[in-house]
């Protein structure tokens, strides 16, 4: 076997462990956004860094389908290959979906708060504009014009009806901690820096 060969292998397999690494940490950001109470950081080093991997991969597949279609060990290497991308994109997906039903939850919670709202990616910033311009507009033809409480003319009902709950207990585990497997329950709001730092996740 040739260097080129051994370097060959050497690349798809750090391509492999990298592409797992950044498989678990995605999932890990997934299962902790939805059980957090609160929007949490945009992933987005991961997110793009993900994207590519899916790219590649993805070019890797149509550049190698036509040179291995009569080759059995090369056509199997390309379906694991494939499998790999719908993996990815599995995972990447219910992440983002996770922050966007998140966002519909908590539009006038996360619109009001400064610190949560710079959490948030471009593309959901704009998403979640415009959804509470919608939401306002609807509030505004089927409920505000027809009554004339104070509390619902002002944003102060839809705020307090969708403000998290930060002392929702949680399930959790410290990754620095003496037992990173040890999984614990207690309120969010005790470990709230700590998963806001990435140091802790949620179950």
């Amino acid at each position: 076997m040739s260097d080129d060969d051994n370097n060959s292998i050497d690349s798809d397999d750090d391509l492999k462990l990298k592409l797992n690494l950044d498989i678990k940490q995605i999932n890990n950001a997934w299962r902790t956004e939805i059980h957090c109470p609160e929007i949490l950081l945009y992933r987005d080093k991961l997110v793009r860094g993900l994207s590519e991997k899916i790219r590649r991969l993805e070019n890797e597949i149509n550049d190698n389908t036509e040179s291995t279609r009569d080759n059995p060990d090369g056509m199997f290497t390309l379906v694991i290959s494939q499998m790999d991308v719908e993996r990815v994109k599995f995972s990447l997906s219910r992440y983002l979906r996770a922050r966007l039903m998140k966002l519909e939850e908590q539009v006038y919670a996360i619109s009001n708060d400064r610190d949560m709202f710079d959490r948030l990616s471009s593309p959901e910033k704009k998403f979640l504009n415009d959804l509470k311009e919608q939401y306002d507009n609807y509030l505004e033809d089927t409920v505000y014009k027809f009554l004339d409480s104070k509390e619902w003319e002002s944003e102060n009902y839809m705020k307090k009806h969708s403000t998290p709950n930060l002392d929702e207990r949680v399930f959790y585990q410290e990754l620095n901690g003496d037992d990173p497997e040890l999984i614990k329950l207690g309120k969010y709001s005790k470990v709230r820096d700590e998963v806001l730092r990435g140091e802790t996740i949620l179950l």
